[in-house]
């Protein structure tokens, strides 16, 4: 709780000093190592992370969360091909998961299979109809494939869905 605590107050140390006493004390639950994972990989130090989240997973491996941040971490670390293994083993615990299906996506497309990526970014924009960065990464993905005309789509949809946001962020101001 106190870690919890330290991490709202924007303690990232203080939540890892916690957390790390907890992991004294038991070592073998897997969501004190995820919490750990979570709070190195907002606090920027990605390799401790995935150390981290990787013993998550040992512990648990059917704990999907794990797999979605440690994907997001192997994304950072550019380690694509062993983020679409963790994204997939995601989705295979929990197939409504969207951000693994964009985390999926990302990982594809960095790895150069535009034709399999595409599905995936689908798959998330139907789950996520609000958000613009799968349009832009499509009108990437169509553009490299010579779909010029669905690429000027996808970033058209980018660049309105932009827009909203900005305009609606504006508003609340």
């Amino acid at each position: 709780v106190r870690a919890e605590y330290y991490e709202m107050q924007d303690d990232p140390d203080h939540a890892i000093q916690e957390l790390a006493e907890a992991i004294r004390e038991r070592p073998d639950l897997p969501s004190l190592h995820y919490a750990v994972g979570v709070v190195y990989w907002k606090k920027s130090e990605p390799q401790r992370a995935k150390a981290a989240l990787t013993r998550a997973i040992e512990l648990d491996p059917r704990h999907f969360m794990a797999r979605l941040r440690l994907g997001m971490v192997l994304l950072e670390l550019n380690e694509e091909a062993s983020a679409a293994v963790q994204f997939r083993a995601a989705l295979t615990e929990e197939p409504g998961l969207n951000l693994a299906y964009l985390g999926l996506g990302k990982a594809l497309y960095k790895q150069g299979a535009m034709e399999a990526a595409v599905p995936q970014l689908q798959r998330y924009i139907e789950l996520t109809p609000d958000d613009p960065a799968p349009h832009y990464i499509l009108s990437q993905i169509y553009r490299r494939l010579g779909k010029s005309d669905q690429a000027q789509r996808e970033l058209a949809i980018f660049k309105a869905k932009t827009s909203q946001t900005k305009e609606g962020q504006s508003e609340v101001k």
